[in-house]
């Protein structure tokens, strides 16, 4: 429903990370399936909404560069959102031989849409735009350390305490007892690396400041 898009779309502007943040030091990662899987899926769940962003900018460069894609698509728009006007209408034919509910209109919205685009050659286009945007994200993924929230929210979520590895800034080991309120665990940015808090490198101890 709309409602249910409209919040969607509002968690995940929620979940845009600061352009500093986002495009952080880069790194060679631990080449090692534990390590990769776990900076990867960090990476992924943390900056999901500046990846969508990444892949809409290429999507976005690649239709303004071509007039023709920008036609068909907004004809496409057209189709779809006359079929979403008349969602309460239904059509017949041929003295009512064949008939046209919403889910026959989407379907040849979408037929329609798919000849246009493959009859022009512009199918490629769109499915070349969207692999380069993927691996442009699958490289950040792999080549940003996360940053000290992203590992933590990985953590919280799959309920594994193991941290040790890949913090921005350093592959030092993450005290595993160290509590997710503790000052020290405070959020990482580009400018602010782990290396420059050394508490961070040193054995957990109550004492330590």
């Amino acid at each position: 429903t709309m409602e249910n898009a409209k919040r969607d779309l509002k968690d995940l502007v929620s979940h845009i990370r600061p352009m500093a943040e986002f495009i952080g030091p880069m790194d060679s990662p631990i080449w090692t399936k534990k390590d990769l899987v776990r900076r990867f899926d960090a990476n992924i769940n943390f900056f999901k909404a500046n990846y969508l962003i990444v892949v809409m900018l290429f999507f976005t460069y690649n239709i303004i560069a071509t007039p023709i894609l920008l036609l068909i698509l907004l004809m496409s728009a057209s189709l779809y959102i006359g079929t979403y006007l008349t969602r309460n209408s239904h059509f017949s034919i041929f003295n009512g031989a064949v008939s046209f509910n919403n889910t026959s209109k989407m379907v040849a919205s979408t037929i329609m849409t798919t000849i246009m685009l493959a009859s022009t050659g512009h199918m490629f286009s769109l499915q070349l735009t969207a692999f380069v945007g993927g691996i442009f994200c699958f490289a950040h993924a792999i080549f940003r350390p996360p940053v000290a929230r992203a590992l933590q929210q990985n953590v919280t979520r799959s309920s594994q305490i193991n941290r040790h590895g890949d913090l921005e800034g350093g592959s030092e080991d993450f005290p595993s007892d160290l509590n997710p309120n503790d000052p020290r665990n405070l959020p990482a940015n580009a400018n602010v690396r782990l290396r420059t808090r050394p508490a961070m490198y040193v054995q957990h101890n109550p004492q330590i400041p």
